[in-house]
């Protein structure tokens, strides 16, 4: 191989290394845009991230207040807990950057399961700052977050729920 064949190859090598990257982030972009804007169009919390937990919904509000009680950095300055005919409402709280994590349960169809929500992030001082999970983060701070409930929040009701 000669010189001027190297240096075409390596022109060609590039063009195709920039338009994959190209691609890359197009397809990264497009499946950014999907999650947080196409795929909330159903429901009245399409955005939340769910768990599904296996008891009652009554088990599992006991489950959540005891840890509640026996985590006394987990709750809000004002808690505003409160249960409508369809969903109970639940409040948790992060000291570290002082926000209120919006959750709610509700018992499923069978009523053996209850669904656990994580709805959004409130700023008690600024409710204009409220953030959404999977739709006002960008992914690695979504996932961020999400991690962040299940380890000092969700994994203690599983603990005291299931017996852990």
């Amino acid at each position: 191989m000669n010189q001027q064949q190297a240096k075409i190859l390596k022109r060609l090598l590039l063009k195709t290394f920039k338009i994959l990257l190209i691609v890359l982030l197009l397809a990264g972009g497009c499946e950014e845009i999907f999650r947080r804007r196409i795929g909330g169009w159903a429901g009245s919390y399409p955005f939340a991230e769910t768990w599904e937990m296996y008891a009652r919904e009554d088990k599992v509000i006991q489950a959540i207040k005891a840890v509640k009680e026996e985590n006394a950095y987990l709750k809000p300055p004002e808690d505003s807990s409160y249960r409508n005919e369809y969903w109970y409402f639940i409040d948790f709280y992060y000291r570290d950057t002082k926000q209120v994590i919006k959750t709610w349960v509700r018992a499923d169809a069978d009523s053996a399961t209850t669904t656990l929500a994580f709805v959004f992030l409130s700023d008690p001082a600024n409710k204009e700052e409220d953030k959404f999970i999977n739709r006002d983060y960008w992914y690695f701070a979504n996932r961020r977050e999400i991690n962040k409930f299940e380890k000092q929040i969700l994994e203690k009701i599983e603990n005291k729920l299931y017996g852990r």
